[in-house]
This record gives C-alpha cells, sequence and structure tokens, in this order.
C-alpha cells in the first residue's frame, strides 16, 4: 500500500497505485491515484507530497486523520477533528431555532401581560 503525505507529515491520500507524472490534459506534473477499494482514478496537483510505501494502514484511515514518518509510524494528527455532518447539523439547528422561537413567544406573552397590568 503506498500513502501521500505532505510537508507536515499528514496523510493525505491511499492507494494501490500512486505515481508522479503527466496525465492527460492539462500537461501538468500530478499524481494519479487508484483507490482500489472503490475502483476509481483521481489526480492531485502538488509536488510538495511525499510517496511513501507502507505494509499496512490503519482500518480508519481518512485524509489528514493521521501522520505518518517512518520513525514514528502512523499516528493520530494532533490537529484533526471529524468532520462534521451537515445533514444531522441542519436537524439540530432547526430544532434549537424552534425551541428558542418558542421560549421568545413565552417570553412575549409575560412581557404583554405585564404591560397590561
Amino acid at each position: 500500500m503506498k500513502i501521500l503525505v505532505d510537508i507536515n507529515n499528514q496523510v493525505l491520500f491511499s492507494g494501490e497505485t500512486i505515481e508522479f507524472g503527466i496525465f492527460d490534459e492539462p500537461m501538468l506534473e500530478k499524481w494519479a491515484i487508484m483507490d482500489d477499494k472503490n475502483d476509481i482514478l483521481f489526480y492531485v496537483i502538488d509536488d510538495s507530497y511525499s510517496l511513501t510505501e507502507v505494509l499496512s494502514i490503519p482500518d480508519d484511515l481518512q485524509p489528514n486523520k493521521y501522520c505518518y514518518t517512518v520513525e514514528k509510524g502512523f499516528y493520530v494528527n494532533p490537529t484533526y477533528s471529524e468532520p462534521i455532518n451537515i445533514e444531522t447539523e441542519v436537524i439540530k439547528l432547526q430544532q434549537e431555532n424552534a425551541e428558542l422561537k418558542a421560549k421568545l413567544d413565552n417570553i412575549q406573552e409575560v412581557l404583554d401581560y405585564l404591560v397590561m397590568q
């Protein structure tokens, strides 16, 4: 298995086949990465990454979640945070919004009552 690591040792991509060269248009040097699990070929333009071959990768490997050095091997990136599920976040915010509106309505009713006194 091969991995691409940036200058901060963050693992960005992994795949059985990763090559650097000129592929298709435009005529730029780039990384060609074959994701064998999903049978997807994609390209990454950056010449500051380094290619490393490893025996195995963590089961939960995601871009930026792990760092890698030859000395330490894989280790959790101290600056990594889990991605936010947008749909779950929207539902949560809608519920909070409804609760705040209800509280505001209650406060308005109390204020109206106090003004009437």
